[in-house]
Protein backbone atom coordinates (compact mmCIF):
# COMPACT_ATOMS: atom_id res chain seq x y z
CA UNK A 1 0.00 0.00 0.00
CA UNK A 2 2.89 2.63 0.76
CA UNK A 3 6.13 2.64 -0.90
CA UNK A 4 9.71 2.66 0.34
CA UNK A 5 9.55 7.12 1.23
CA UNK A 6 6.31 6.47 2.40
CA UNK A 7 7.39 4.27 4.93
CA UNK A 8 10.04 6.12 6.10
CA UNK A 9 7.41 8.83 6.34
CA UNK A 10 5.11 7.07 9.02
CA UNK A 11 8.43 5.55 10.39
CA UNK A 12 9.65 8.88 11.08
CA UNK A 13 6.33 10.79 11.98
CA UNK A 14 6.20 12.97 14.86
CA UNK A 15 2.94 14.42 16.13
CA UNK A 16 3.66 18.52 16.47
CA UNK A 17 0.35 20.53 18.60
CA UNK A 18 -1.32 21.29 21.75
CA UNK A 19 -4.20 22.80 23.44
CA UNK A 20 -3.72 26.50 23.72
CA UNK A 21 -7.02 26.29 26.38
CA UNK A 22 -6.60 27.66 30.06
CA UNK A 23 -9.32 25.50 30.61
CA UNK A 24 -7.51 22.40 29.34
CA UNK A 25 -3.93 23.40 30.80
CA UNK A 26 -5.10 24.02 34.27
CA UNK A 27 -7.91 21.56 35.00
CA UNK A 28 -8.31 18.96 32.09
CA UNK A 29 -5.10 18.41 31.27
CA UNK A 30 -3.81 17.77 35.24
CA UNK A 31 -6.96 15.59 36.01
CA UNK A 32 -6.01 13.37 32.69
CA UNK A 33 -2.41 13.16 34.20
CA UNK A 34 -3.46 11.76 37.54
CA UNK A 35 -5.87 9.53 35.58
CA UNK A 36 -3.38 8.10 34.29
CA UNK A 37 -0.76 7.92 36.74
CA UNK A 38 -2.95 6.23 39.26
CA UNK A 39 -5.57 4.32 37.11
CA UNK A 40 -3.44 3.10 33.84
CA UNK A 41 -0.96 0.04 33.23
CA UNK A 42 1.66 0.53 31.71
CA UNK A 43 0.78 -2.25 29.68
CA UNK A 44 -2.19 -0.97 28.51
CA UNK A 45 -1.75 0.39 24.94
CA UNK A 46 -2.85 4.40 23.96
CA UNK A 47 -5.42 2.99 21.27
CA UNK A 48 -7.40 0.91 23.56
CA UNK A 49 -8.08 4.30 25.73
CA UNK A 50 -9.11 5.93 22.49
CA UNK A 51 -11.58 2.93 21.80
CA UNK A 52 -12.80 3.12 25.11
CA UNK A 53 -13.50 6.80 25.14
CA UNK A 54 -15.42 6.44 21.46
CA UNK A 55 -17.36 3.83 22.98
CA UNK A 56 -19.09 5.95 25.89
CA UNK A 57 -20.14 8.08 22.61
CA UNK A 58 -21.70 4.63 21.02
CA UNK A 59 -23.42 3.89 24.55
CA UNK A 60 -25.27 7.64 25.09
CA UNK A 61 -25.71 7.36 20.99
CA UNK A 62 -27.29 3.93 21.35
CA UNK A 63 -29.17 4.55 24.22
CA UNK A 64 -30.77 7.75 22.59
CA UNK A 65 -32.26 5.77 19.86
CA UNK A 66 -34.02 3.67 22.44
CA UNK A 67 -35.58 5.45 24.13
CA UNK A 68 -35.52 9.15 22.57
CA UNK A 69 -35.29 8.13 18.58
CA UNK A 70 -36.97 11.16 17.53
CA UNK A 71 -34.57 13.53 19.30
CA UNK A 72 -37.66 15.35 20.64
CA UNK A 73 -38.39 17.51 23.66
CA UNK A 74 -39.56 15.41 27.04
CA UNK A 75 -36.94 12.27 26.75
CA UNK A 76 -36.10 10.89 30.10
CA UNK A 77 -34.18 12.94 31.98
CA UNK A 78 -31.92 9.92 33.19
CA UNK A 79 -30.59 9.77 29.52
CA UNK A 80 -29.03 13.68 29.71
CA UNK A 81 -27.69 12.51 32.90
CA UNK A 82 -25.60 9.34 31.36
CA UNK A 83 -24.97 11.41 27.68
CA UNK A 84 -23.16 14.07 29.58
CA UNK A 85 -21.49 11.33 31.58
CA UNK A 86 -20.12 9.39 28.34
CA UNK A 87 -19.22 12.97 26.68
CA UNK A 88 -17.76 13.71 29.85
CA UNK A 89 -15.78 10.13 29.64
CA UNK A 90 -15.20 10.30 25.87
CA UNK A 91 -13.32 14.04 27.03
CA UNK A 92 -11.31 12.77 29.71
CA UNK A 93 -10.41 9.40 27.70
CA UNK A 94 -9.36 11.28 24.64
CA UNK A 95 -7.25 13.82 26.98
CA UNK A 96 -5.12 10.60 28.60
CA UNK A 97 -4.50 8.98 25.36
CA UNK A 98 -1.54 10.88 24.40
CA UNK A 99 -0.32 10.69 28.06
CA UNK A 100 -0.30 7.15 28.17
CA UNK A 101 1.60 7.42 24.89
CA UNK A 102 4.43 9.78 26.35
CA UNK A 103 4.45 7.64 29.27
CA UNK A 104 5.33 4.26 27.66
CA UNK A 105 7.05 5.24 24.70
CA UNK A 106 4.70 4.34 22.39
CA UNK A 107 3.85 7.65 20.27
CA UNK A 108 3.34 6.67 16.55
CA UNK A 109 2.09 7.83 13.03
CA UNK A 110 -0.60 5.24 14.10
CA UNK A 111 -1.80 6.43 17.74
CA UNK A 112 -2.00 9.57 15.91
CA UNK A 113 -4.29 8.52 13.14
CA UNK A 114 -6.19 5.94 15.48
CA UNK A 115 -7.02 9.26 17.72
CA UNK A 116 -7.89 11.48 14.98
CA UNK A 117 -10.59 8.96 13.32
CA UNK A 118 -12.06 8.30 15.92
CA UNK A 119 -12.67 12.05 17.23
CA UNK A 120 -14.21 12.34 14.08
CA UNK A 121 -15.87 9.35 14.15
CA UNK A 122 -17.78 10.55 17.75
CA UNK A 123 -18.29 14.31 16.12
CA UNK A 124 -20.93 12.54 14.37
CA UNK A 125 -22.27 10.61 17.14
CA UNK A 126 -22.09 12.44 20.22
CA UNK A 127 -24.18 15.30 18.07
CA UNK A 128 -27.04 12.95 18.28
CA UNK A 129 -27.08 12.13 21.54
CA UNK A 130 -26.88 16.29 22.44
CA UNK A 131 -29.27 17.08 19.63
CA UNK A 132 -31.99 14.79 22.04
CA UNK A 133 -30.76 16.62 25.17
CA UNK A 134 -31.36 19.73 23.58
CA UNK A 135 -34.88 18.51 21.90
CA UNK A 136 -34.08 19.33 18.72
CA UNK A 137 -35.94 16.62 16.61
CA UNK A 138 -34.60 15.31 13.35
CA UNK A 139 -34.59 19.02 11.76
CA UNK A 140 -32.55 21.21 10.52
CA UNK A 141 -31.28 22.73 13.61
CA UNK A 142 -29.69 19.52 14.20
CA UNK A 143 -27.72 20.40 11.31
CA UNK A 144 -26.56 23.66 13.03
CA UNK A 145 -25.25 21.70 15.57
CA UNK A 146 -23.71 19.32 12.65
CA UNK A 147 -22.30 22.66 11.10
CA UNK A 148 -20.93 24.43 14.42
CA UNK A 149 -18.87 20.85 14.83
CA UNK A 150 -18.05 19.34 11.30
CA UNK A 151 -16.97 22.80 9.81
CA UNK A 152 -14.17 23.50 12.56
CA UNK A 153 -13.10 20.05 12.73
CA UNK A 154 -12.62 19.63 9.06
CA UNK A 155 -10.51 23.38 8.82
CA UNK A 156 -8.30 22.00 11.71
CA UNK A 157 -7.26 19.16 10.10
CA UNK A 158 -7.11 20.32 6.97
CA UNK A 159 -4.79 23.35 8.25
CA UNK A 160 -2.66 20.53 10.04
CA UNK A 161 -1.93 19.12 6.78
CA UNK A 162 -0.68 22.07 5.48
CA UNK A 163 1.30 23.35 8.20
CA UNK A 164 2.59 20.29 9.89
CA UNK A 165 1.01 20.91 13.06
CA UNK A 166 -2.10 21.12 15.53
CA UNK A 167 -2.28 23.76 17.93
CA UNK A 168 -5.52 24.52 19.13
CA UNK A 169 -7.29 27.69 19.28
CA UNK A 170 -7.78 29.00 23.30
CA UNK A 171 -11.17 28.12 22.37
CA UNK A 172 -11.97 24.93 20.93
CA UNK A 173 -13.95 22.11 19.85
CA UNK A 174 -12.58 19.09 22.02
CA UNK A 175 -12.61 21.17 25.53
CA UNK A 176 -14.91 24.04 25.51
CA UNK A 177 -17.32 22.73 23.21
CA UNK A 178 -17.44 19.45 24.90
CA UNK A 179 -17.88 21.16 28.02
CA UNK A 180 -20.81 22.78 27.05
CA UNK A 181 -22.26 19.68 25.70
CA UNK A 182 -21.92 18.20 29.38
CA UNK A 183 -22.93 21.34 31.10
CA UNK A 184 -26.03 21.31 28.54
CA UNK A 185 -26.89 17.40 29.44
CA UNK A 186 -26.69 18.17 33.18
CA UNK A 187 -29.09 21.35 32.91
CA UNK A 188 -31.71 19.46 31.13
CA UNK A 189 -31.03 16.56 33.78
CA UNK A 190 -31.86 18.86 36.70
CA UNK A 191 -34.49 21.15 34.82
CA UNK A 192 -35.80 19.10 31.60
CA UNK A 193 -35.05 19.78 28.01
CA UNK A 194 -37.76 22.03 27.25
CA UNK A 195 -35.70 24.58 29.30
CA UNK A 196 -33.49 25.51 26.77
CA UNK A 197 -36.63 26.15 24.36
CA UNK A 198 -38.37 28.55 27.76
CA UNK A 199 -38.44 32.44 27.03
CA UNK A 200 -36.18 34.64 28.32
CA UNK A 201 -37.04 38.03 27.22
CA UNK A 202 -37.50 39.76 24.46
CA UNK A 203 -35.21 41.46 21.43
CA UNK A 204 -36.76 44.70 20.48
CA UNK A 205 -38.87 43.94 16.95
CA UNK A 206 -37.45 47.52 15.16
CA UNK A 207 -33.72 45.50 15.12
CA UNK A 208 -35.14 42.47 13.59
CA UNK A 209 -35.54 41.49 10.32
CA UNK A 210 -39.02 40.23 8.97
CA UNK A 211 -39.41 36.36 8.53
CA UNK A 212 -38.50 34.46 6.04
CA UNK A 213 -37.46 30.59 5.31
CA UNK A 214 -34.14 30.75 6.34
CA UNK A 215 -34.89 32.59 9.63
CA UNK A 216 -37.75 30.25 10.33
CA UNK A 217 -36.10 27.19 8.93
CA UNK A 218 -32.50 28.09 11.71
CA UNK A 219 -35.27 29.25 14.21
CA UNK A 220 -33.48 32.78 14.41
CA UNK A 221 -34.89 36.00 16.28
CA UNK A 222 -37.02 38.06 13.92
CA UNK A 223 -39.96 40.42 13.61
CA UNK A 224 -42.65 37.86 14.34
CA UNK A 225 -40.42 35.43 17.04
CA UNK A 226 -38.37 37.94 18.89
CA UNK A 227 -37.79 35.93 22.29
CA UNK A 228 -34.79 34.63 23.36
CA UNK A 229 -34.00 31.35 24.34
CA UNK A 230 -31.10 29.69 26.03
CA UNK A 231 -31.16 27.19 23.02
CA UNK A 232 -31.08 30.66 20.69
CA UNK A 233 -28.25 32.17 23.12
CA UNK A 234 -26.61 28.65 22.53
CA UNK A 235 -26.77 28.23 19.15
CA UNK A 236 -25.59 31.77 18.19
CA UNK A 237 -23.05 31.68 20.61
CA UNK A 238 -21.89 28.14 18.87
CA UNK A 239 -22.42 29.98 14.92
CA UNK A 240 -20.73 33.17 16.19
CA UNK A 241 -17.65 31.02 17.37
CA UNK A 242 -17.12 28.84 14.25
CA UNK A 243 -16.95 31.43 11.45
CA UNK A 244 -14.05 33.28 13.19
CA UNK A 245 -12.19 30.33 14.23
CA UNK A 246 -12.06 28.93 10.65
CA UNK A 247 -10.63 32.05 9.19
CA UNK A 248 -8.10 31.85 11.75
CA UNK A 249 -7.50 28.62 10.64
CA UNK A 250 -7.36 29.80 6.42
CA UNK A 251 -4.46 32.54 7.46
CA UNK A 252 -2.39 29.89 9.51
CA UNK A 253 -2.46 28.17 6.33
CA UNK A 254 -1.96 31.01 4.23
CA UNK A 255 0.95 32.56 6.09
CA UNK A 256 2.60 28.89 6.30
CA UNK A 257 2.80 29.03 2.42
CA UNK A 258 3.98 32.08 2.04
CA UNK A 259 6.67 31.82 4.29
CA UNK A 260 7.75 28.83 2.77
CA UNK A 261 7.86 31.09 -0.36
CA UNK A 262 5.22 28.79 -2.53
CA UNK A 263 3.63 30.27 -5.45
CA UNK A 264 -0.21 32.07 -5.51
CA UNK A 265 -0.76 29.36 -7.45
CA UNK A 266 -0.13 27.05 -4.60
CA UNK A 267 -1.80 29.09 -1.74
CA UNK A 268 -5.64 29.41 -4.15
CA UNK A 269 -5.14 25.35 -4.83
CA UNK A 270 -4.45 24.61 -0.84
CA UNK A 271 -7.68 27.47 -0.45
CA UNK A 272 -10.01 25.50 -3.45
CA UNK A 273 -9.16 22.15 -1.55
CA UNK A 274 -11.82 23.27 0.83
CA UNK A 275 -14.22 23.63 -1.37
CA UNK A 276 -15.31 20.17 -1.65
CA UNK A 277 -15.97 19.94 1.78
CA UNK A 278 -18.02 23.02 1.85
CA UNK A 279 -20.09 21.64 -1.35
CA UNK A 280 -20.48 18.42 0.39
CA UNK A 281 -22.03 20.09 3.61
CA UNK A 282 -24.27 22.54 1.92
CA UNK A 283 -25.67 19.56 -0.52
CA UNK A 284 -26.13 17.60 2.76
CA UNK A 285 -28.62 20.60 4.35
CA UNK A 286 -30.16 20.94 0.58
CA UNK A 287 -31.03 17.36 0.96
CA UNK A 288 -32.10 17.00 4.35
CA UNK A 289 -34.70 19.65 3.98
CA UNK A 290 -36.24 19.10 0.87
CA UNK A 291 -36.40 15.01 0.95
CA UNK A 292 -39.57 13.67 1.89
CA UNK A 293 -38.06 10.40 2.84
CA UNK A 294 -34.53 11.51 4.27
CA UNK A 295 -35.54 12.53 7.98
CA UNK A 296 -39.18 11.17 8.11
CA UNK A 297 -38.34 7.36 7.45
CA UNK A 298 -34.69 7.37 7.99
CA UNK A 299 -33.09 9.92 9.58
CA UNK A 300 -30.57 7.13 11.37
CA UNK A 301 -29.39 6.58 8.06
CA UNK A 302 -28.93 9.49 6.68
CA UNK A 303 -27.00 10.60 9.42
CA UNK A 304 -25.10 7.96 9.87
CA UNK A 305 -24.23 8.02 5.90
CA UNK A 306 -23.62 11.90 6.48
CA UNK A 307 -21.25 11.34 9.03
CA UNK A 308 -18.90 8.45 7.95
CA UNK A 309 -18.36 10.32 4.71
CA UNK A 310 -17.52 13.14 6.87
CA UNK A 311 -14.90 11.15 8.82
CA UNK A 312 -13.53 9.41 6.38
CA UNK A 313 -12.63 12.36 4.80
CA UNK A 314 -10.88 13.45 7.48
CA UNK A 315 -9.37 9.94 7.94
CA UNK A 316 -7.90 11.12 4.16
CA UNK A 317 -6.79 13.86 5.00
CA UNK A 318 -4.54 12.85 8.39
CA UNK A 319 -3.25 10.11 6.03
CA UNK A 320 -1.95 12.41 3.45
CA UNK A 321 -0.53 15.04 6.32
CA UNK A 322 1.46 11.90 7.28
CA UNK A 323 2.56 10.69 4.00
CA UNK A 324 3.38 13.96 2.97
CA UNK A 325 1.42 13.49 -0.21
CA UNK A 326 -0.34 16.32 -1.96
CA UNK A 327 -3.97 16.53 -0.58
CA UNK A 328 -6.96 16.44 -3.23
CA UNK A 329 -10.32 16.31 -1.83
CA UNK A 330 -11.82 16.42 -5.11
CA UNK A 331 -11.41 12.73 -5.59
CA UNK A 332 -13.07 11.57 -2.58
CA UNK A 333 -16.05 9.41 -3.70
CA UNK A 334 -18.30 9.57 -1.30
CA UNK A 335 -18.60 13.37 -0.70
CA UNK A 336 -19.97 13.84 -4.15
CA UNK A 337 -22.54 11.35 -3.57
CA UNK A 338 -23.94 13.87 -1.32
CA UNK A 339 -24.14 16.36 -4.86
CA UNK A 340 -25.79 13.30 -6.32
CA UNK A 341 -28.63 13.02 -3.75
CA UNK A 342 -29.17 16.78 -4.10
CA UNK A 343 -29.12 16.96 -7.91
CA UNK A 344 -31.90 13.89 -8.11
CA UNK A 345 -33.73 15.77 -6.09
CA UNK A 346 -33.58 18.53 -7.93
CA UNK A 347 -33.93 17.51 -11.65
CA UNK A 348 -34.60 13.81 -11.06
CA UNK A 349 -38.10 14.34 -12.09
CA UNK A 350 -37.65 16.06 -15.30
CA UNK A 351 -36.56 12.17 -16.21
CA UNK A 352 -38.98 10.51 -14.40
CA UNK A 353 -42.61 11.53 -14.08
CA UNK A 354 -44.07 8.92 -12.26
CA UNK A 355 -43.56 10.25 -8.45
CA UNK A 356 -44.18 6.39 -6.88
CA UNK A 357 -41.07 5.24 -9.56
CA UNK A 358 -39.01 8.96 -8.51
CA UNK A 359 -39.54 7.98 -4.80
CA UNK A 360 -38.62 4.58 -5.01
CA UNK A 361 -35.36 5.45 -7.30
CA UNK A 362 -34.68 8.12 -4.21
CA UNK A 363 -35.06 5.47 -1.55
CA UNK A 364 -32.52 3.25 -3.60
CA UNK A 365 -29.61 6.00 -3.88
CA UNK A 366 -30.34 7.03 -0.34
CA UNK A 367 -29.81 3.20 0.57
CA UNK A 368 -26.89 2.24 -1.76
CA UNK A 369 -25.21 5.64 -1.03
CA UNK A 370 -25.15 4.76 2.66
CA UNK A 371 -24.68 1.44 2.68
CA UNK A 372 -21.54 2.39 0.59
CA UNK A 373 -20.18 5.29 2.43
CA UNK A 374 -20.64 3.36 5.81
CA UNK A 375 -18.77 0.29 4.54
CA UNK A 376 -16.19 2.50 2.75
CA UNK A 377 -15.20 4.39 5.99
CA UNK A 378 -15.21 1.47 8.04
CA UNK A 379 -12.66 -0.68 5.61
CA UNK A 380 -10.91 2.39 5.27
CA UNK A 381 -10.28 3.28 8.79
CA UNK A 382 -9.30 -0.11 9.02
CA UNK A 383 -6.87 -0.35 6.13
CA UNK A 384 -4.99 1.91 7.61
CA UNK A 385 -4.45 0.80 10.93
CA UNK A 386 -3.27 -2.08 9.65
CA UNK A 387 -1.12 -0.96 7.18
CA UNK A 388 0.80 1.61 9.43
CA UNK A 389 1.03 -0.92 12.09
CA UNK A 390 2.85 -3.37 9.71
CA UNK A 391 5.26 -0.53 9.09
CA UNK A 392 6.15 0.44 11.98
CA UNK A 393 6.28 -3.51 13.19
CA UNK A 394 3.60 -2.80 16.21
CA UNK A 395 0.31 -3.55 17.48
CA UNK A 396 -2.87 -1.55 17.13
CA UNK A 397 -4.50 -2.66 20.82
CA UNK A 398 -0.86 -3.74 21.87
CA UNK A 399 2.44 -2.50 23.65
CA UNK A 400 5.19 -4.21 22.11
CA UNK A 401 6.58 -5.05 18.47
CA UNK A 402 4.87 -7.64 16.60
CA UNK A 403 8.13 -9.13 15.57
CA UNK A 404 11.61 -9.23 17.06
CA UNK A 405 14.31 -7.69 14.60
Amino acid sequence: MFNSQEREYIIKYKYHGGDSSPIYKYLLSPLAENCVHYFIPVWMAPNVITFLGLMFSFLAFGVTMVYNPTLAIGAPRWLHLLTGICVFCYQTLDNMDGKQARKTGSSSALGMFFDHACDSINAGVTVIAVGSVMGTGWSALLFMCYGCTFIPFFFQTWEECYTGSMLLPPFNGPTEGLLMSITISFIAYFFGSETFHSRLFDLPVDFLPSQNDYIKLFDYPCKESNEITVYRISLLIATAATFPTCTLHIIRVVNHLLRENKSIGEVIAAITNTLPFLVYFVCMIIYVLNSTIAYPKFAILTTLMYCSSFAQLVMYIMVCHILHKSLSCYYHVTIWMTVLLSLYLKYGSLLIEDPVVFLQGETALLLIFAFYSIVSMISYFEAVCVEFAEVLNIHVFQLGKRHES
